[in-house]
């Protein structure tokens, strides 16, 4: 038991499911703490079974997300389900209230920013629809908030030169990785988990999967490759092949799909001495590219696998600010500028060691 004096009082504090439990008032012995605290320990142990409805409703939610949406919005509900159980108490509520909810993204909204306080507000309201349609809950105490106002800033387009100096800085596998990302404006999650078997060398093409769709469903399209990219899977798959691997990526010691590569990029980027820049924004790459080509605003959406033609204009309209990129085709240019660049690169090399 954790009794302390403070103040000429005595107090306890232990957790509960997650959440701290503390007295309204100190004691003034160091028995009275101890009594009461043992006391409110039975009087815990005997709580209904209604303050379960969040845990259970918790645990139905997470295991439908494993099961049907990709490994990162799995991991992001798990943590914000995991915050609310154990820092904000809602395992104890009998019922989680409008307030509750308002209340817990006011303080994200503050902390964190109204974009993540938005995001959560999406969460919620979908853990209690599936409350809803399990039983677990009668009703959805998100419905009717509303979004919060969001500066939205433009997104990220690095120049072709720190792309083109982040690639001569990677090993073969990584600059392969880069490259279908670039060359396919594909997402992360969709990379990693592309098989040999969703790979048609002979008729150029590659067949992404992803379950951004509502309801989890898996949704697959197919992307066409240029001479570049052909040659890059035909090497991946070569690789894949002699460890027995599914995958055209993988991990080598296990021959099993990477997850997130979280720090090879960001080192590298530190390795070129250029502006940080993720893989997502390898993304935005490829669709101002698209868009600067003159590529029809539907076969954009299609590439990048959004549901709505709207969601790929706010994408683009949000980029519009960035530098232009005098480029071809995606592929030829950064294809050829890559490779004059490695040229240039090997000529320094080869000089500096004649010194």
């Amino acid at each position: 038991m954790a009794v302390w004096k403070s103040r000429n009082k005595w107090w306890y504090k232990f957790r509960y499911r997650g959440q701290s439990i503390t007295p309204e008032g100190g004691f003034e012995t160091q028995a009275q703490a101890k009594l009461a605290e043992a006391n409110r320990r039975i009087e815990l142990s005997k709580l209904p079974t209604i303050p379960m409805v969040f845990e259970q409703l918790s645990e139905s939610r997470l295991r439908d997300l494993e099961q049907k949406r990709d490994r990162l919005y799995f991991q992001d509900n798990k943590a914000l389900i995991l915050r609310l159980s154990e820092h904000e108490g809602w395992g104890l509520k009998q019922i989680i209230t409008r307030n509750d909810v308002t209340d817990f993204l006011d303080k994200i909204a503050v902390e964190i920013s109204p974009q993540r306080a938005n995001k959560y507000l999406a969460y919620l309201k979908a853990l209690f629809n599936h409350g809803i349609k399990k039983g677990l809950v009668e009703k959805n105490p998100v419905l009717g908030i509303e979004k919060y106002p969001e500066d939205r800033k433009h997104k990220y387009v690095p120049p072709i030169s720190d792309i083109l100096a982040v690639l001569l800085k990677c090993r073969p596998e990584q600059r392969d990785y880069l490259w279908t990302l670039a060359l396919t404006g594909a997402r992360c999650g969709e990379i990693n988990s592309l098989t040999v078997a969703n790979v048609s060398l002979d008729l150029g093409y590659v067949i992404l999967r992803t379950r951004k769709a509502k309801g989890g469903h898996a949704k697959y399209r197919r992307i066409n490759i240029g001479p570049t990219l052909r040659e890059i899977l035909a090497r991946r798959i070569s690789a894949a092949e002699e460890i027995n691997s599914s995958y055209v990526f993988f991990h080598p010691a296990t021959g099993n799909p990477f997850r997130y590569r979280s720090k090879f990029l960001r080192n590298k980027c530190e390795d070129a001495e250029v502006p940080e820049f993720t893989y997502h924004c390898l993304r935005h790459f490829a669709a101002l590219t698209m868009d600067q080509e003159g590529t029809p605003l539907a076969d954009i959406q299609a590439i990048l696998g959004h549901e709505r033609a709207t969601t790929t204009d706010i994408y683009l309209s949000s980029i519009q600010a960035a530098k232009p990129l005098a480029t071809n085709a995606l592929e030829t240019r950064l294809r050829d500028t890559y490779v004059e660049a490695e040229a240039k690169g090997k000529k320094a090399r080869v000089t500096n060691k004649g010194r």
